[in-house]
């Protein structure tokens, strides 16, 4: 419908005209909302160029698509891109709504914290979030809707710091706050309810994470529906406590379950699809069936090749969820390729002194050593101790990471 849209108003109006370029925004949009990326973000580029050219930068439709842009951006993993974005959206945007503190304002510097955060400032993006709060709250009121998220980024950013007490309790007063405000089975509340569950899950604390995870999926079973796109990733999230709580035989079934009906409603390979996939294949391995998660995980990392590409954090993962099975099963000739790979995936994305990069250089190392040569993991050994770094002192195995999709993508594994 949007295709048909934009090429009618094309054929009428021409390229440049600003209900055609609008319309090229509205087609990238929808692309977005269906997980393919790599299509929305050149019609984003080309309706914010097309928009800044013939109404201006300032324009509330320019501002808008640079928004929209920026969110794209944060989304494929690319936060470098996203920041300058955010902070010229909000800059230019406080004019046209008049003050710092309206609802619009609060909701981009809720996704410009997320992308300060995702792109390894957590302290700059707690700090800007601690200064703002307590203006908006003053303006707006203690429990304005429009803040209650901003509680739950903060407590983000508290746990990539490793204030893990403060991002609970932060959590935790959202959770109260959301309840409250908006009532037990609002859809944010649900939402909150599972950030406060991923908290404790990020703890080891499984006692209390279980329960809260399965409180949101049955209440959105109930409210939205099983197949609702919210309803599928409460059912990952489960899945994912109950296989970090060493339990995977209960996680295998909520995942089936999700994966065919992601399927259905969202298609093959949407990338929550291939989330899916790639936490099934986990739990059939912590199931004790490697080789069936071996078929999953290739099939996840050819997909995810083709839908985000080579260089996005979701296929380096998968590259070394691969590499980490193949090991497990005694064959490295096709471990090592891939730790390869996927060691030089994660210093490219993250950083070479990022903790994952760093297990990295410690699986290479070991599976190097595990195949009788222990000459090629010497200089990786020597490359962490010239950085004041010990490789044995990180994770045998480090904990999965939660990547998100928008502010709710869940359980995303990067296994050893």
């Amino acid at each position: 419908m949007f295709e048909q849209a934009l090429t009618g108003v094309k054929r009428v109006l021409g390229d440049e005209h600003p209900h055609t370029l609008t319309a090229t925004n509205n087609l990238a949009g929808a692309y977005a909302a269906a997980g393919d990326l790599k299509r929305a973000i050149p019609l984003h580029e080309q309706a914010v160029a097309g928009l800044k050219q013939v109404l201006g930068e300032a324009h509330p439709h320019a501002l808008s698509s640079i928004s929209h842009l920026a969110d794209a951006y944060r989304r494929t993993g690319d936060p470098d891109r996203a920041i300058p974005l955010y902070v010229q959206v909000i800059t230019g945007g406080v004019p046209l709504v008049g003050d710092e503190e309206h609802p619009a304002i609060v909701h981009l510097c809720n996704n410009y914290a997320l992308a300060l955060r995702a792109a390894g400032s957590p302290d700059l993006a707690s700090r800007m979030l601690e200064e703002a709060i307590p203006r908006f709250r003053r303006v707006l009121g203690k429990e304005h809707p429009s803040i209650l998220p901003l509680l739950d980024t903060l407590a983000e950013a508290y746990a990539s710091t490793r204030k893990a007490r403060q991002a609970i309790n932060l959590h935790k007063q959202s959770l109260s706050a959301h309840r409250r405000v908006l009532g037990y089975e609002h859809p944010d509340t649900l939402t909150s309810t599972t950030n406060l569950a991923d908290a404790y899950l990020s703890t080891g604390n499984y006692d209390r994470a279980i329960p809260l995870h399965k409180q949101a999926l049955a209440a959105r079973r109930r409210v939205l529906g099983q197949d609702h796109t919210d309803t599928l990733e409460s059912a990952n999230s489960l899945a994912a406590a109950y296989e970090l709580a060493g339990d995977p035989d209960q996680a295998v079934p909520l995942l089936e379950q999700a994966l065919s009906a992601s399927r259905q409603v969202r298609g093959d390979e949407h990338p929550d699809t291939l989330t899916l996939v790639n936490n099934l294949a986990s739990a059939y391995e912590s199931a004790g069936d490697p080789h069936r998660a071996i078929n999953l995980y290739e099939q996840a990392l050819t997909d995810r090749r083709r839908v985000l590409g080579e260089e996005h954090l979701d296929t380096v993962a998968s590259i070394n969820n691969l590499a980490y099975t193949y090991r497990s099963v005694g064959d490295l000739d096709k471990a090592i390729p891939l730790y390869e790979q996927a060691l030089t995936g994660f210093q490219q994305v993250l950083g070479d002194d990022h903790p994952i990069a760093l297990a990295a250089i410690n699986n290479l190392a070991d599976t190097y050593t595990s195949a009788g040569n222990p000459a090629k993991a010497a200089p990786l050994r020597q490359a962490s101790a010239d950085r004041g770094i010990s490789i044995k002192a990180l994770p045998d195995r480090p904990r999965r990471l939660l990547f998100r999709q928008a502010r709710r993508r869940l359980a995303e594994m990067t296994r050893r």
